[in-house]
């Protein structure tokens, strides 16, 4: 007998489940592709320098140039810029002027390598759980203090921490969802194609929404500060998010597995019979 034969195979435990990591797709789209927003490619010209004194009859010449600035009809290397936010509000790029995009794409493709070696060993020597609250503190606390940021290069380090514990997120949680919603641990034969496919809806939706969001919240403050807040809420969901069965099996924490069977099969309505040790989910335990 399997997890789901004794559980349910995809009653309100599992339901609830599914949802809260739909949910979390929804919110790594919003926290991958922000910048995309946050930091997006502006017009923008040299700022003129202080006008000279001059008397009626003279001529100002100016330029739209972006790396050159004219002073006293002679081109000058660019000190400072300005940009168009007649479209996008103020950003990052128009608050702090002459910031190095390389910055930004060398961060993002870096977090992705460390994340992915060092959460993944943790997880699994301290569990998927506790990996998942490690991952959500990191990230959650980084977001909120790039609002705080005061230069571009402070903002590009809480961001490669911010994405480093979303990363983490997206790692362990994959692994959690491979187990309890795709192949054989929580749900039912029945339901593993449509939850399988159904999870990654949530990858659409965050393109979306992320997408009205950021139209109508255009100042990258306020647009970094309700992401952030939306970060709130998992402090309560992740209550709801149990420990991987099969990581609990083989590490034979066999009483936790008895307490995740009996509180899912209570949610799902459902009766264990019998003794729950006897039950074949448990016979791969590790002495």
């Amino acid at each position: 007998m399997e997890f789901y034969d004794i559980v349910g195979s995809f009653g309100p435990w599992q339901r609830r489940l599914f949802l809260i990591l739909l949910s979390i797709n929804v919110m790594g789209i919003w926290q991958n592709f922000s910048i995309t927003f946050l930091a997006p490619n502006m017009d923008f010209h040299c700022t003129e320098p202080l006008p000279l004194q001059m008397n009626g009859s003279e001529t100002i010449l100016v330029s739209d140039d972006q790396c050159q600035v004219l002073q006293e009809n002679i081109s000058a290397p660019c000190t400072k810029w300005e940009y168009n936010i007649s479209q996008t509000s103020q950003t990052i790029v128009s608050e702090w002027t002459g910031i190095l995009m390389e910055w930004l794409d060398f961060g993002k493709s870096l977090h992705g390598y460390f994340s992915v070696i060092f959460f993944g060993q943790l997880s699994d020597c301290i569990g998927r759980f506790p990996t998942l609250i490690i991952c959500y503190i990191i990230a959650s606390t980084s977001m909120f203090m790039s609002l705080l940021s005061t230069s571009y290069m402070m903002f590009i380090i809480l961001r490669f921490f911010q994405a480093f514990g979303r990363a983490g997120i997206t790692t362990v949680g994959y692994v959690l969802r491979f187990f309890s919603l795709k192949v054989m641990e929580t749900v039912g034969p029945k339901h593993r194609a449509e939850a399988g496919v159904a999870i990654h809806v949530g990858w659409s939706i965050g393109f979306v929404t992320l997408a009205g969001l950021a139209w109508l919240v255009r100042n990258w403050f306020w647009f970094q500060l309700v992401l952030s807040l939306c970060f709130v809420p998992y402090v309560f969901f992740y209550s709801f998010i149990p420990e991987s069965p099969r990581w609990l099996v083989m590490r034979g924490k066999t009483k936790q597995l008895e307490k995740l069977l009996e509180k899912a099969a209570s949610v799902n309505g459902k009766e264990i019979k019998g003794d729950i040790r006897d039950f074949e989910i448990f016979k791969h335990r590790k002495e």
